[in-house]
């Protein structure tokens, strides 16, 4: 697992001891990334973080800040490391933090931080329930905003809820894998 692009191109990052850490594959990673487009200077969260390897990949082409979400603190740990070596590579220093937290605390968490980007890979035990959660938690998506496009990994036969405040605007599957890219209904519509 690497950097595939940006000042940190090459970069090895270690997944960590955490057996539940699924780290995304390069390629996965790269189509991923293609879809989103460009990133400079956008607010990235990378919601149940793992490894940190979306955010980072983020962080190497051009987000202007990122935020580490994982509520496990060895996975912290893993995330800490991986960032010295980003930062080590890039020459950036503070612009990346690492938050130790359910992702349910986020709007309270980061209150004042207006994502442009989130990236959330969930664990997919219990029929994805925490992917189907964070699609359904209104709080999340009032804090994230309407122009905010929220990046879901998840199982690709999960059945998603399609009664929250977002709306499919892309999906990928690779496999198992699937990638769905959202953006906040027009209450207008």
């Amino acid at each position: 697992m690497r950097i595939i692009a940006g000042d940190a191109r090459g970069i090895k990052l270690e997944a960590g001891p955490n057996e539940a850490v699924r780290p995304t594959t390069d390629r996965i990673k790269e189509s991923v990334f293609n879809i989103i487009g460009e990133i400079d200077d956008c607010v990235v969260v990378d919601i149940f973080a793992g490894s940190g390897a979306l955010g980072l990949e983020a962080f190497s082409r051009g987000a202007e800040e990122v935020y580490f979400i994982e509520r496990d603190r060895v996975t912290c740990k893993v995330i800490e490391k991986n960032l010295k070596k980003v930062e080590k590579a890039t020459g950036d220093k503070d612009f990346c933090k690492i938050i130790q937290t359910d992702y349910q605390t986020i709007p309270t968490r980061l209150s004042q931080v207006q994502p442009d980007l989130v990236l959330a890979d969930p664990p997919y035990d219990n029929n994805c329930v925490m992917a189907i959660d964070l699609l359904k938690n209104e709080a999340l998506a009032d804090w994230a905003g309407s122009e905010c496009i929220l990046c879901l990994e998840h199982l690709s036969n999960t059945v998603l809820p399609t009664d929250t405040k977002w709306q499919i605007f892309r999906r990928k599957d690779f496999g198992q894998t699937a990638f769905t890219f959202w953006q906040q209904k027009d209450p207008h519509a």
